[in-house]
């Protein structure tokens, strides 16, 4: 999430991630779930630009929602229709209100969306992200990062994560645990291309926690001594992968949807070092060492025509 400030405006790309190894406890009194993760970025993202606007009355912001030209009628729909929900708007709710000096300065704030939604990528949680940093930078408000962490941590689990890739930008991966606020860097997989497969259909995190919590699917979630073990698969190949890729929602979600399960065989099938679900669902993500192998796998998966609704995207981790 590098920033390129130019005086009046600012442009950041928020990224996409996936979660190399998901492991989710049971509910808490809380209602919250206590995980062990490990979350990558990728090279997919949503790009941010926040301007100041030379007119304007104190406090206004304009929110204007756009869309990669080949981003689903659907999706868009859905994004617009809950536009006041939007995490990046939260984000500069939450904010202002905590730095009023930010409403003396009329901006316009462009999110243009590239992400795929109710997909396990992250895509809310990054552009909230995207709009902390965007605003510190462009008003140069110098917000301490303690202040910055402590706001990311109330608007959602993955959002410290996305804030910590901008602060490292070198370092895509980290290990979260809790509700995903406490965060360990660690060193790049040695297979960093990546190729996501949208089923065509989304899923809400609150829905996979609900069919998650109906199927009993929790684990004791294993101790952060099994953490040297998955740092060691991170730099080996993953054929040698035994814990990576593991994630407590995918048993749910293949009984729940044959589609799933033809995909991830299908994957299996073409040569796939890994292939794993991302986040609580519904895109599935697959390993491979050249980027190459990942635009073949689209070219046969499209030729078997397993489902028009499929789609697909061919990133790294980075």
């Amino acid at each position: 999430m590098r920033p390129y400030n130019s005086m009046n405006s600012i442009t950041l790309h928020c990224p996409a991630k996936i979660n190399l190894f998901l492991e989710v406890g049971p509910r808490r009194r809380d209602g919250y779930h206590s995980l062990n993760t490990i979350l990558a970025s990728l090279r997919l993202s949503d790009r941010l630009l926040l301007k100041r606007r030379l007119r304007g009355p104190a406090g206004a912001i304009d929110f204007r929602l756009q869309f990669a030209k080949d981003y689903p009628a659907t999706w868009a729909k859905l994004l617009r229709r809950g536009i006041d929900q939007n995490l990046a708007m939260r984000a500069y709710r939450l904010l202002s209100g905590q730095y009023p000096q930010i409403r003396s300065v009329p901006l316009t704030l462009t999110l243009v969306k590239k992400i795929p939604i109710q997909a396990g990528l992250g895509g809310g949680s990054s552009d909230a992200a995207g709009v902390l940093v965007g605003v510190n930078q462009l008003l140069n408000l110098h917000i301490p990062w303690r202040n910055l962490l402590r706001m990311a941590r109330v608007l959602g689990s993955d959002v410290p994560f996305f804030l910590h890739c901008m602060r490292d930008k070198k370092i895509p991966c980290f290990w979260a645990s809790g509700r995903g606020e406490h965060l360990k860097r660690l060193a790049a997989p040695k297979i960093r291309h990546v190729l996501l497969v949208h089923p065509g259909f989304g899923m809400a995190t609150s829905r996979a926690y609900q069919l998650f919590d109906q199927d009993g699917a929790a684990a004791r979630l294993t101790s952060s001594g099994i953490l040297p073990t998955l740092k060691q698969e991170l730099v080996a190949d993953c054929q040698q992968w035994r814990w990576l890729g593991t994630n407590s929602f995918e048993s749910v979600l293949m009984r729940q949807y044959a589609l799933l399960r033809r995909l991830k065989s299908r994957l299996r099938r073409e040569g796939a070092l890994a292939v794993g679900v991302s986040g609580s669902g519904s895109c599935l993500y697959a390993m491979a060492k050249r980027a190459r192998e990942c635009r073949g796998w689209v070219r046969k998966m499209k030729q078997a025509g397993l489902s028009r609704r499929l789609r697909y995207y061919v990133t790294a981790i980075e």
